[in-house]
């Protein structure tokens, strides 16, 4: 993992901390980015850590999980963001969409710029799942 990988993770670990989120970490052995370049990884990361941070610091119970899984078999870099969410429904076939938050006026281009970074890697996707007041993303990165 880069330095610049574990300087914004531990930036937004302390913030997130500050905040009161419970925060649980994974790492199971080295981690690659692939072939997707460091830069855009690392705004992807603070994207997604972002989001995490803001939809967690609303609830009574916060708690952020982060996950890096290397499955060798598959040749695939696993990144999980799993966090806590006060909404009752999250209708994720549209948070991509540029403008589209729960969270005010002039915001909700995070995910649409991650979509962006993402149109230019083949061997890299986002899958996301909600259910139970938790939302879950995973960055799949391949090679």
């Amino acid at each position: 993992m880069s330095t610049a990988i574990k300087s914004i993770l531990s930036n937004k670990i302390i913030l997130a901390l500050e905040k009161g989120i419970h925060i649980e970490f994974e790492i199971e052995q080295k981690w690659s980015t692939c072939h997707v370049d460091v830069f855009d990884y690392i705004r992807m990361l603070g994207i997604l850590l972002d989001n995490a941070i803001e939809a967690s610091e609303a609830c009574s119970v916060a708690f952020i999980n982060i996950a890096f899984i290397t499955d060798n078999i598959k040749q695939e870099h696993r990144l999980i963001i799993e966090n806590s969410t006060n909404q009752e429904f999250i209708n994720i076939g549209h948070i991509f969409q540029d403008g589209v938050t729960s969270k005010g006026a002039n915001r909700g281009i995070g995910l649409s710029n991650m979509q962006h970074i993402l149109s230019n890697y083949e061997q890299a996707h986002i899958e996301t799942e909600y259910s139970n007041y938790r939302f879950r993303q995973t960055l799949i990165t391949q090679g």
